[in-house]
């Protein structure tokens, strides 16, 4: 009689069941085989060791016990890939294409993301109204001021008298760079109700602190603000910072320097004055 041979799975009626052989239970997934005569349950590495059937008076002899081969399961045939079917030249050609794409990409991050350019030095412009007798007088003070502030560089703008203010009222007015400049007393309200001019409150208070008080009595004050300093006494001039400076502290240094040059000029000639000669329009207020 043929031997029954069966594998069990999770839902076996066989499974838990005890070997007739070992007495341990079949588990799910186990092979097993079954006594064709008398139904007695086997761990197929039982029915092998005991020869056959385990049970006692039966006498079923037990068989080879081959197990079929399992068919491989089917798998889809896999098609080739894009870059399998492309010929040795057609593969150059995408491969160069893609690193010129690479390339050029790169070069347009570098530029658009690139290390920034080194930073330039920090300029400023002094705009004055010069008159013949002081020369080149504020150009030497740039210089020493340049030697105390390396790296600094120092425009000064020297325009004469008659037409200085018209010159300096075009250059704030097109937000041309000046830091620092030079007005008479009549022409600071004009400038702050323009916001042209930076309040200088902090920076005096810090030269009183410093017992510089008499540079800090030539402070200028309108308003609740103070807007400039007084080039010395007795001069109707004052000096002043752009409320526009990109270098407000190398701006007040330069102002500084200046001042303290000047500060101590003994009274213009008389009938000196820095007044314009004719009435004087200011363009950005409407003021005369």
């Amino acid at each position: 009689m043929a031997q029954e041979k069966i594998e069990l799975v999770t839902d076996s009626h066989l499974a838990g069941q005890k070997c007739i052989f070992c007495g341990r239970p079949l588990q799910p997934g186990e092979q097993a085989v079954i006594c064709p005569r008398c139904r007695s349950p086997h761990h197929v590495s039982c029915w092998q060791e005991k020869g056959g059937c385990a049970r006692p008076g039966c006498p079923q002899v037990a068989e080879a016990v081959r197990l079929p081969p399992r068919p491989a399961p089917e798998t889809a045939a896999v098609p080739s890939s894009f870059w399998q079917r492309l010929s040795r030249v057609q593969k150059g050609l995408l491969s160069a294409s893609i690193l010129l794409v690479l390339l050029l990409i790169g070069f347009l991050l570098s530029r658009t993301f690139g290390s920034p350019p080194a930073s330039s030095p920090p300029r400023l412009t002094l705009a004055v109204p010069i008159t013949l007798w002081e020369g080149k007088r504020y150009e030497t003070l740039a210089a020493e001021f340049k030697k105390k502030h390396p790296g600094v560089q120092v425009d000064v703008v020297a325009i004469p008298n008659a037409i200085y203010y018209q010159k300096l009222t075009i250059m704030v007015g097109t937000q041309e760079p000046v830091d620092v400049f030079a007005l008479p007393p009549s022409f600071i309200q004009a400038y702050v109700d323009a916001k042209a001019l930076m309040p200088l409150d902090e920076r005096i208070q810090e030269l009183a602190r410093q017992g510089r008080t008499d540079l800090a009595e030539l402070a200028f004050h309108f308003g609740d603000h103070v807007y400039g300093v007084r080039r010395a006494p007795n001069w109707p001039m004052v000096f002043v910072l752009s409320s526009r400076s990109r270098h407000p502290d190398l701006a007040w240094a330069l102002l500084m320097t200046i001042w303290q040059a000047t500060v101590k000029d003994p009274p213009p000639p008389p009938g000196f004055t820095i007044e314009p000669a004719t009435p004087f329009m200011f363009p950005f207020t409407g003021q005369r």
